[in-house]
């Protein structure tokens, strides 16, 4: 959404009630397809997006639930994703 916001087609108002009406939706059914269609297993995926998790913007609460530092919607209830 942030190339879509910089090349304003869409108003970071917009943006922010999207993200706030699809929550954390994992979209686990279109990486099960993607990993079909490349033929690797749904763990590897993982392991190698995992990989390119940028650690200036993540961190990893007490709990070990992944969280963006100064997330621009306060109070927003992080969910531990477990496949």
């Amino acid at each position: 959404m942030s190339i879509e916001i910089r090349n304003e087609r869409l108003s970071r108002k917009k943006a922010i009630q999207i993200i706030r009406n699809k929550g954390d939706q994992f979209p686990i059914e279109e990486i099960k397809k993607f990993c079909g269609y490349t033929k690797i297993s749904l763990r590897k995926f993982l392991k190698i997006s995992e990989s390119f998790r940028n650690k200036k913007i993540w961190f990893k609460d007490k709990n070990g639930i992944w969280k963006i530092r100064n997330f621009l919607i306060k109070k927003w209830k992080w969910k531990k994703n477990e496949i």
